[in-house]
Formats: C-alpha cells, sequence, structure tokens
C-alpha cells in the first residue's frame, strides 16, 4: 500500500470518548508518517479536526 493510498485510508474508531477517538486519529498519522519526531501537535490537532468533522457530519444527518 503507497503512502497516498494510507493517507485516504478511513480507520474506523470503535471508542465512543471523543478524546480516545482523537488519540487513535493522532496514532495512525503518527504511524503514516513514520512516527518521525517533531509533528505530535500537529498530529492531534489534525486529528481533533478529523474527529470533530466528522461527528458534526453524523449529526446533520
Amino acid at each position: 500500500m503507497t503512502g497516498a493510498n494510507l493517507e485516504r485510508r478511513e480507520i474506523p474508531s470503535f471508542s465512543d470518548n471523543r478524546e480516545a477517538r482523537i488519540a487513535e486519529a493522532a496514532y495512525w498519522r503518527a504511524e503514516r508518517r513514520g512516527f518521525a519526531a517533531g509533528q505530535e501537535l500537529e498530529d492531534w490537532l489534525a486529528a481533533e479536526r478529523e474527529v470533530d468533522d466528522a461527528t458534526q457530519g453524523r449529526q446533520q444527518r
């Protein structure tokens, strides 16, 4: 699987807790970039946006 495919891959979260979903999403982001140090905050903030956007999308349906 290429890096581009990994970026588009959606990994489901089975957590009900927002913070746990963010942590999972941040982990998968870090994995996709090889766990290189120095981007942890960016991973977390992007994961927050991703989780919040997904939650908002479900609430609007």
